[in-house]
């Protein structure tokens, strides 16, 4: 959810679904440069998943971008996913909760769509809310309202951030 460039869903794809020697290529020719891009992105671009037409193996993502061309990123609110997309997902990630401007829209939407069982990979912003990032001082027992279900992992970074891992109990 929140995907800008595609990035996470190439990385989801080949660690998810590429055989070992696409994982190994990807490994080896990763640099990290204002993110994480590779030296052979064509690569990572095979297999991609088109969101019109969902599979088992599908990896898709939602983002605002009105510049993406890409097949796997339908352009819309992650407030609104399509009703077709409900219990669909085994994990969902983001890393742009905090941007929400309605997290108990976006956290009802996300629950929809994740099938019961399924993972929750969340990043969030434990930081005072700004004008792009309106969600913020968020606890993990914010997070845990929002999203029930077990909690199998919990991280924070140095950067004022939090990661979780839920697996989502409906």
């Amino acid at each position: 959810m929140g995907t800008r460039n595609g990035r996470e869903l190439d990385l989801f794809r080949t660690e998810f679904y590429g055989c070992f020697f696409q994982k190994l290529l990807m490994h080896t020719f990763e640099r990290k440069k204002y993110g994480w891009n590779s030296y052979l992105p064509f690569l990572e671009r095979l297999g991609q998943s088109d969101y019109r037409n969902l599979l088992n193996q599908s990896v898709v993502g939602a983002g605002l971008n009105p510049d993406s061309q890409r097949i796997d990123v339908i352009n819309i609110s992650f407030n609104t996913l399509p009703a077709e997309w409900s219990d669909t997902f085994a994990v969902v990630y983001s890393n742009s909760f905090d941007q929400s401007y309605d997290p108990y829209k976006s956290a009802n939407e996300w629950l929809r769509v994740i099938k019961n069982g399924g993972l929750l990979i969340l990043g969030y912003s434990v930081t005072q809310p700004t004008k792009t990032d309106p969600i913020g001082n968020l606890g993990l027992d914010d997070i845990l309202q929002l999203f029930p279900g077990e909690l199998l992992l919990y991280d924070r970074d140095q950067f004022n951030y939090r990661y979780a891992l839920i697996e989502i109990k409906k």
